[in-house]
């Protein structure tokens, strides 16, 4: 090893150093389990199917909640004197109607039917409601029907294509913001008529959408990249920025900042806006490790620690890695962030995997003062759940999770601090839901709802050592974005879903042609102790019920870029293809980089290839028009193509 290699390698594991003080002691889950333990007991039956009472209600917060309208999976909206949850279920693929009445009882009404799997959805002052539908590729509007029983009826429709996934009001009513998951797009709709206003590029994988208080600004969050988009309103067409969301280490100011990932929704408090996420340090990728993904996982540390991210209304402040609520509770507890809320003092982060609802002191304004107070509670909860809302006349968070099929009801006013006889760093005891309510049964116990299970659950010893789940690298299935170091050189997280039936054999290697045998491997290099074959046939089930994502791109060009792609001249038809785009061979492109052991790779799946960059096995080319740029001779011929054969040429493959 030559001395170069031998300072990649150390400065390959300096990341650690900035998470050792979470592994000081044993990480505790709640009642001061260690989380090891409680991942490999049997997890408790979530709550009987049974109408429960609301405590009475309490003085009100110390802050006012923000009075923007931001979407999730859960929405409260009034019917006269009764306040009711709607909730999408997108098992179901419908709304879910639970009624929350003035005698402190809940209870479920007919659901209604959407003949699409709902995304998010947000109510207007009026009750007004607003859904996005994954795979119709449209938002609606639905209104009040008039009469008793409630009903809601679809009174609009847009087709806004892609995947609608985030949805926000802006503050005065009038526009209603879409996030366009497939293809990076934030989307205007009028409010009333559903036409649309405007249609802005931004990063790839947005999810949740907030607009600032005087609605001159919009921030996106992404699952993957690490950052935050910020789309300023004037009177033009709207501005976009990009900026980067990061974890500053003090410690080791001169290595550089960790992305945060796993951002899924951003909130309003006060003057910031909060973003929660996962700091993650893969390592020098040019590095091979022994036997592992990332470096972090050799020494049994955790791939990434929660944080929230804070964000002005003119800037973006880095957040230092000793000044994040809870992040001595939560590294280990919530590695998979997936809705939140505020109340203007507190900041409440439901988290997939083990179920709990983490509720973080965010009420001092300035950055020593969070230091020194922030720090959570969390609640048990069922797994999965997708989406909260801030219930304040009943001092309540209502906590949704469309996998249990189960509705909880949170009491705000749990004790928060010694004073109070609450809960300190390092010893929770989580506080059981005020009430919980079965909307419908569990979806199924069939393989692919176990196996889902899996794919979701961290903190699972058989699957990894250091709390990592399967969705901690396939973010929804897909991809985080991310080149890791692995024992045969630096590899870029492939996605999954769509591409892994009738595309053996697998890995960038191919060195397995059973889809069993590389999720043994995979397991084994994150150090898990490794899946029944019961569980593994599980596990794969739910894989291969992932349907690849829809593809977005000008119909105009689509035709031209087929043409293109199946040409003599470019070649590209011929390691991919049609069906799954792949020959399922091994080919020396040229590609060998530094870290790696061989020269011959398997040829991969291009569905989805719109969404998947950065591309190559060390993730070297950011976009497709740069692969089409740079990788001619070696992978086929398009550096002979016109601007606008190329230009074609990306859209087909983004229409894939």
């Amino acid at each position: 090893m030559t001395a170069l290699q031998r300072l990649g390698r150390l400065s390959a594991l300096f990341p650690l150093l900035a998470l050792c003080a979470l592994c000081a002691s044993t990480p505790l889950a709640c009642g001061g389990e260690p989380v090891a333990a409680r991942a490999a007991r049997p997890r408790p039956a979530s709550p009987a199917p049974a109408p429960a009472p609301v405590p009475p209600a309490a003085p009100p917060p110390p802050a006012a909640p923000s009075p923007l309208t931001a979407g999730s999976t859960v929405a409260l909206v009034r019917d006269g004197d009764v306040t009711l949850a709607l909730l999408a279920d997108d098992e179901a693929r419908a709304l879910r109607v639970v009624a929350l009445d003035t005698t402190g009882a809940v209870r479920a009404l007919p659901p209604v039917p959407l003949g699409a799997r709902p995304s998010q959805l947000v109510a207007s002052p009026e009750g007004r409601v607003y859904v996005g539908l994954h795979d119709a590729g449209a938002v609606v509007a639905l209104e009040r029907t008039s009469g008793s029983p409630f009903e809601l009826r679809e009174t609009r429709r847009a087709v806004t294509g892609g995947d609608p996934t985030g949805l926000a009001l802006t503050p005065d009513g009038r526009t209603l913001l879409v996030t366009d998951a497939a293809a990076a797009q934030l989307v205007g709709l009028d409010a009333r008529s559903l036409e649309p206003s405007f249609r802005v590029d931004i990063a790839r994988s947005p999810r949740g959408v907030v607009a600032s208080p005087d609605g001159t600004r919009a921030f996106v969050a992404h699952a993957v990249g690490g950052v935050v988009t910020v789309v300023t309103f004037g009177a033009g067409a709207p501005q976009t920025e990009t900026r980067p969301l990061q974890l500053a280490r003090r410690d080791l100011p001169k290595l550089g900042p960790l992305p945060l990932l796993q951002t899924f929704v951003a909130v309003i408090a006060g003057e910031r806006v909060l973003v929660p996420g996962v700091a993650v340090a893969t390592g020098d990728a040019s590095v091979r490790t022994r036997g592992s993904y990332g470096s972090l996982a050799e020494l049994f540390l955790p791939s990434g620690s929660f944080r929230v991210a804070e964000l002005a209304v003119d800037a973006v402040r880095p957040v230092p890695d000793d000044a994040t609520a809870g992040a001595g509770l939560l590294a280990e507890s919530c590695l998979l962030p997936r809705a939140a809320v505020t109340d203007g003092a507190w900041l409440y982060v439901a988290c997939a995997g083990p179920g709990r609802v983490a509720k973080i002191d965010v009420s001092a304004g300035d950055e020593a003062g969070r230091r020194a107070h922030a720090w959570a509670v969390p609640y048990a909860v069922p797994d999965g759940v997708g989406g909260l809302a801030v219930d304040a006349e009943r001092r309540l968070v209502w906590a949704w999770s469309a996998v249990d099929g189960t509705l909880s009801a949170l009491p705000m006013d749990v004790a928060t601090t010694p004073e109070q006889g609450g809960v300190a760093r390092g010893g929770p005891a989580c506080p059981p839901p005020a009430a919980a309510l079965r909307v419908r049964d569990p979806v199924a116990a069939d393989a692919v709802a176990r196996g889902r299970a899996l794919f979701h659950g961290t903190l699972n010893p058989s699957v990894s050592s250091d709390g990592r789940a399967c969705a901690s690298c396939h973010v929804d299935g897909a991809e985080d974005g991310l080149t890791w170091p692995t024992p045969e050189g630096p590899r870029q997280t492939p996605m999954l879903s769509g591409r892994l039936e009738g595309t053996a054999p697998y890995g960038w290697s191919g060195a397995r042609p059973r889809l069993a045998d590389h999720l043994k491997e995979t397991i084994r290099r994150l150090g898990g102790t490794g899946l029944t074959d019961a569980e593994r046939d599980d596990l794969i089930a739910y894989l291969l019920s992932l349907r690849a994502p829809r593809g977005t791109a000008p119909p105009a060009l689509v035709a031209g870029g087929a043409a293109v792609f199946q040409s003599a001249r470019t070649q590209c038809s011929f390691c991919h293809p049609s069906a799954r785009f792949t020959d399922r061979q091994r080919h020396d492109v040229k590609s060998r980089a530094t870290g790696d052991k061989a020269a011959l790779f398997d040829t991969p799946s291009l569905l989805g290839a719109g969404l998947t960059a950065p591309y190559f096995h060390d993730g070297r080319y950011a976009t497709l028009a740069e692969l089409l740029e740079k990788a001619d001779g070696a992978m086929g011929h398009t550096a002979q193509l016109s601007a606008d054969e190329r230009a074609a040429l990306e859209a087909y493959l983004r229409s894939l």
